[in-house]
């Protein structure tokens, strides 16, 4: 029997009912229980001139910022029109809230960033493959040194300290070599 206009099949109907999600993984959401020496690429930055810390993580699809850390800086979030469903060590996320246009200081310049916010996580800050690709990162975990060949702040070279000490420290390592360049490349 064909469908009277305004009509829908059972399985148009379903297709309308069924959730739409954007996917998205994180490898680390803590760094409680890294053994010492383990390639975690981990340092001090800040955002609007409070500190961070901030964890560049190479199985992360997409960067993020904890809730913890939203609260602590009083960011402001924004809902996005799509749920993001997180893959994470142990538990499946899903979030749909984000933080806009976030100067995030890497070595005296800031790199607008936008996170996604995930309510369990303990670093404050991940950033991934999405934003490592758009500012050409690499990461050297033999000498801790994360090379930087951005296409709005150009060439430079960070260099990170143990993520069992990370602390508040000096962004640059001036007069330090990481595979043959220094940080002011």
């Amino acid at each position: 029997m064909p469908l009277k206009q305004g009509q829908q099949s059972g399985q148009q109907s379903q297709k309308q009912q069924v959730a739409y999600f954007k996917s998205g993984q994180v490898h680390c959401t803590t760094l409680e229980g890294i053994s010492e020496g383990a390639p975690v690429m981990t340092g001090m930055f800040s955002i609007n001139d409070q500190p961070v810390a901030v964890l560049f993580d190479s199985g992360a699809s997409h960067t993020f910022i904890s809730k913890e850390c939203v609260t602590r800086l009083g960011l402001g979030v924004e809902n996005m029109s799509k749920l993001y469903h997180i893959h994470s060590p142990g538990a499946q996320l899903i979030t749909n809230q984000t933080t806009k246009q976030l100067p995030l200081r890497l070595q005296g310049k800031n790199f607008t960033t936008h996170l996604i916010m995930l309510p369990t996580q303990k670093v404050d800050i991940i950033l991934g493959m999405n934003w490592m690709k758009f500012h050409g990162i690499i990461l050297d975990t033999s000498s801790r040194a994360v090379h930087v060949n951005s296409p709005i702040h150009g060439s430079m070279t960070l260099c990170l300290m143990s993520p069992h000490t990370v602390a508040p420290y000096s962004e640059s390592c001036r007069g330090q070599e990481a595979r043959g360049h220094t940080s002011d490349m």
